[in-house]
């Protein structure tokens, strides 16, 4: 933080890993600058708020799905996507955080591309405990969802890194789960450091779609009072 008060930029463009915005990550990111940082800093900073939505997303993570879909030789007509993010506490899920919605419009621009196929958006189940939606319930129901499909893929769409080891353990279990239901699983890898991702990323801030600091610290009231 000191190294960044020293900086004399004019303009500081953040681009965060998250692609779907949640005050629950980005905005509380935004109130820790808002808090620990002088303001005048502060007013110097320009977020890209989401980009879940944005075609050099939602173009690569189809790009990934379809090099998946070859490598393994893979039917459309006989796979399921499963998309998969990560959950956040219910707190902000009550109280007008559309984390859920931006993340269901991600998975929707994406699926758009296999008209073949199925496919159904999960949380990770660290917070999210909504029925129907947790990752574990629907691979222990992937029949009903999938229909006749013996394939299933686990598509990451809440991060642009790879996920954390306790994550990578959840993603075996699933697996695992899948196997026994006699469904078949892969997995698509992370935008990460995909070359064409870095490209887009200097595109999408290139194209200067940011919102202020402050605007992401103006929650719903109550909704950034966490402990």
């Amino acid at each position: 933080m000191e190294k960044l008060e020293k900086e004399s930029a004019d303009e500081w463009y953040i681009f965060p890993i998250f692609p779907q915005f949640s005050y629950a990550t980005s905005g509380l990111i935004a109130q820790f600058f808002s808090k620990t940082l002088d303001q005048s800093l502060v007013n110097k900073f320009f977020w890209t708020k989401s980009y879940g939505s944005h075609n050099s997303f939602v173009s690569l993570q189809q790009k990934l799905i379809s090099d998946l879909l070859k490598k393994n030789n893979l039917q459309e007509r006989d796979i399921f996507l499963i998309f998969a993010a990560h959950g956040i506490p219910n707190h902000f899920l009550q109280n007008g955080d559309f984390y859920e919605s931006e993340c269901q419009t991600s998975a929707k621009a994406i699926l758009k591309a296999f008209p073949y196929a199925l496919g159904k958006l999960g949380f990770y189940n660290f917070y999210f405990e909504k029925d129907n939606n947790n990752l574990l319930d629907i691979c222990k129901n992937i029949k009903t969802f999938a229909k006749d499909r013996k394939n299933a893929l686990l598509v990451p769409i809440s991060s642009c890194l790879e996920f954390s080891k306790t994550t990578s353990e959840i993603e075996d279990n699933l697996c695992k789960v899948l196997k026994s239901q006699g469904i078949n699983s892969f997995k698509t890898s992370s935008l990460g450091l995909n070359l064409d991702w870095v490209r887009s990323i200097l595109n999408i801030i290139e194209e200067k779609n940011c919102v202020s600091n402050h605007m992401l610290t103006n929650a719903p009231a109550g909704l950034l009072n966490v402990d």
